[in-house]
Formats: C-alpha cells, structure tokens, sequence
C-alpha cells in the first residue's frame, strides 16, 4: 500500500512540475507575437468605453481588433493527462484490494481446515484407547473401531500451497524466508498427519488379514485332527477287537474332542483362549503318554499345528496394539503441534 501510494504522489509531481514547464513556454510565445504586431493594440476590458470621430474612422487611421484572450486554461491542459494518471492508478488500486482480498480468503481456508483437524485428533485418541481395552481382553472377536475420515488430509490436496505462501508473507511473517519455513511446517504436519491415517488403516488392514489366514488354517488342522483321532479309533479298535470308547488312551482323547471341538465344528466358532486351555493344553499331556505308540503322530501333528496357529493369532493382537500405541502418541504428538502452528498463524 505504501508503495503504491509513493508512485501515485511522485506521479502527480512530475505532472504539475510539466504543466507549469509549459504554461511558461506558452506565456513567452504569446509575448513575442504581441511584439511583433503591426498595429498598436488597445486592451480595453467591457467596462471599458473608447470614442471615435466619424473622420477619424473614415481616414482609416484607427483599426479595431477584436482579439480572444490568450491567458492558459490550465484545468483544460491537464484533465487529459489527470483522467488517465488517475484511472492507471484505480486500476492498480483495485488489483491491489483484489489480490489481498483474495490471499485473506485463501489463508482463512488454511487456517480453517486445519482448526477443523484439532476436535479429530482429540476423538481418535479416544476411539483407539477405547479400542484397545476391548481388544486386550481374551476374546476372538473383533471390537468396532472408529476412523475419522477427516485425519486422511485429503482436503489439504485441493488448496493452493503458492498462494497460501503469498499469504503467509504478507499477513503472517516477516519476510519471505519465513513465509517458505512456515508453509513447509504446515506442509509437513498435514504429510505426516496422513501418515499415520494410512498406517493406522494399515495396521487394521494387515491384522485382519492375518487373523483371517490364520484362523482358516486353524479350522482346516483341527478338522484333520479330528480325522487323525477317528482314525486311531479305528486303529485301536482292530487292535482290541472291539469299540475302544472305555479304552484308557482312546477315552480321555473322545471326552476333549466331544465337550471342546463338535460342538463348534460346524460353525467353527470357536474361542482360541478357551480351546488352547480347555482342549489343547489337556491333549498335549494324553499324547505325551502315548508318544512310544507310532499310532498317534498324526494326532500330534494336527494338534501342533493348530497350537502354532492360535500362537499366530495371538501374536497378531499383540502386534496390532503395539502399533497402535505407537499411533496414539503420535495424534497426541500431532494435536500439539497443531496448537503451536494455529498460534503462529493467528
């Protein structure tokens, strides 16, 4: 504004410093043709009378001259050169007010989406811890997480990041080196901010998927199990010559399978924490016992199987709410930061 207003005085200078050039020049030149005049001229103003004799007239001595004024009109010199001074200077006048009004617009853009992101990161945190007390606990289900759209960033894709500097420099810093540090903050935390959306789904993404391909193989084993068992049955009963159902090492084997597995071996439905110490752990002492009979390997294998899968599934919860720690100090991290940018923005 300062700038704009120097040019404008120093402009209407130059132009009273050429109109008064001029109006000299043309005072001299209107000097020199009056001297030069073959008659004596009388200037005589309209309240002025001059008297003639009729044999003064008819002599022909005395001419009368009617001449216009020549005094400069100095309004009329310069309106042309005022009319166009002053409509360059509208014209960057109002390209000046646009352009600032326009940077106001888009720096009140920035500022509002991200003042936007602060209520976000606060509910996120609390979704994750909520999360995380469900998800700890010894079940196989799955609790319902919350994820805020809104953290993605994408919005922050459709403004100007040019423009937002222009602002920067001319609302918020002092100078353009600090304008560029400033939007490079603001640049950097919505990247990082959407960092860790894409990781937190990530986190959820990848855990799913190895809870379910573990899951798949544990219903798979333990239906091999259960095949592996009926076939020692059989094995068994050709030994005794008889149904082994009151067999020592057929028994104790039945009474697991039919209080733990059938019932959830349609469904498989099952609850890793219960089967893992209701049914495996049991089974892993009866087979223990029997390890001198070549006839129970399979039993064995099925079973270390399934052992080693529900190991898996566990350690996909483990790894899922180490990572999202992780996740909520960083929003925590984030939501302070956010503060100390919206006050160097202010």
């Amino acid at each position: 504004m300062k700038t704009l207003m120097k040019t404008f005085l120093l402009t209407i200078s130059l132009m009273f410093f050429g109109f008064l050039v001029f109006s000299q020049q043309k005072a001299k030149t209107i000097d020199s043709t009056q001297k030069n005049a073959k008659f004596d001229t009388l200037k005589k103003t309209k309240k002025d009378t001059l008297t003639f004799t009729k044999k003064e007239l008819e002599k022909g001595d005395i001419k009368i001259i009617f001449q216009e004024s020549t005094k400069p009109n100095n309004f009329k010199d310069i309106l042309p050169i005022l009319t166009l001074l002053l409509g360059i200077f509208l014209n960057r006048g109002i390209d000046y007010f646009k352009e600032r009004k326009d940077l106001k617009k888009i720096g009140n853009r920035w500022k509002a989406e991200l003042n936007c992101l602060e209520l976000p990161i606060n509910n996120q945190v609390d979704f994750l811890n909520e999360f995380l007390l469900k998800h700890k606990k010894e079940t196989f289900k799955i609790p319902y997480v919350y994820l805020i759209s809104a953290l993605d960033c994408e919005i922050f894709k459709t403004l100007d990041k040019a423009e937002f500097i222009k602002y920067l420099e001319k609302f918020s810093s002092e100078d353009y080196k600090s304008s560029i540090k400033l939007s490079n903050k603001v640049i950097s935390f919505t990247t990082t901010l959407k960092y860790n959306f894409d990781n937190l789904k990530l986190q959820f993404d990848e855990y799913k998927s190895g809870t379910s391909t573990h899951t798949t193989n544990l219903n798979t084993n333990l239906q091999e199990l259960f095949k592996a068992f009926k076939n020692y049955g059989v094995l068994l009963e050709k030994e005794i010559q008889e149904d082994p159902i009151n067999d020592v090492r057929y028994k104790p084997i039945n009474n697991l399978f039919e209080s733990e597995i059938l019932p959830n071996m349609e469904t498989g439905d099952y609850n890793i924490y219960e089967l893992e110490k209701k049914f495996f752990n049991p089974l892993k002492l009866v087979v223990e016992d029997l390890r001198l009979d070549d006839r129970i390997n399979e039993i064995v294998k099925y079973s270390s199987n399934c052992i080693i899968y529900i190991k898996g599934i566990k350690m996909e919860k483990h790894y899922l709410s180490e990572n999202l720690t992780t996740i909520i100090k960083r929003y925590i991290k984030y939501g302070t930061q956010l503060k100390e940018i919206l006050a160097e923005l202010k």
